[in-house]
């Protein structure tokens, strides 16, 4: 896991056989960022955790992972502010504590990001991970960005004489 630069804050272990998740002691959660730039991205996806980012990853959609749903959103914003997408689109798990971390997300990017849209897989599916391995292709999670409603940060001054 690193921050908002990249640098290596944590390490999160998965087993291969029993699909288990730990961290090393002494670090701290993170976002999981691939190794390629991801400067000059026009929509950046957010998805919760490594295995929702590979899936995301696997079918050509550039995006970040977030280390775990209740976060604040802090790290998320600062990678926000330093890359400068045009849009973020969250990725919430189908679950109440998955929709709820999108939502306070979503209030924490819209101050670091123009446009800001919540999708969630189809209800059949736990995750982005689980949808994508049962078929879902680019072009479904694109559908699912452009169909839903953006959130903006609206700006209201009034002049006082």
């Amino acid at each position: 896991m690193v921050d908002e630069l990249g640098r290596v804050i944590g390490l999160r272990l998965r087993h291969w056989k029993t699909g288990s998740k730990w961290a090393v002691s002494g670090g701290r959660n993170g976002l999981f960022v691939p190794l390629q730039t991801l400067e000059n991205v026009e929509r950046l996806y957010l998805p919760e955790g490594a295995s929702d980012l590979a899936a995301l990853l696997s079918i050509g959609l550039p995006g970040i992972g977030r280390a775990f749903g209740g976060g604040a959103g802090i790290l998320e914003s600062k990678y926000v502010r330093r890359t400068r997408p045009n849009e973020c689109v969250i990725v919430a798990d189908n679950d109440a504590t998955g929709k709820g971390s999108a939502t306070s997300l979503r209030t924490a990017l819209v101050t670091a990001c123009p446009l800001v849209r919540i999708i969630s897989p189809p209800e059949s599916f736990k995750d982005l991970r689980d949808w994508v391995a049962n078929g879902a292709k680019r072009e479904d999670v694109i559908l699912a960005a452009d169909s839903a409603v953006p959130t903006s940060l609206r700006i209201r001054s009034e002049v006082r004489r």
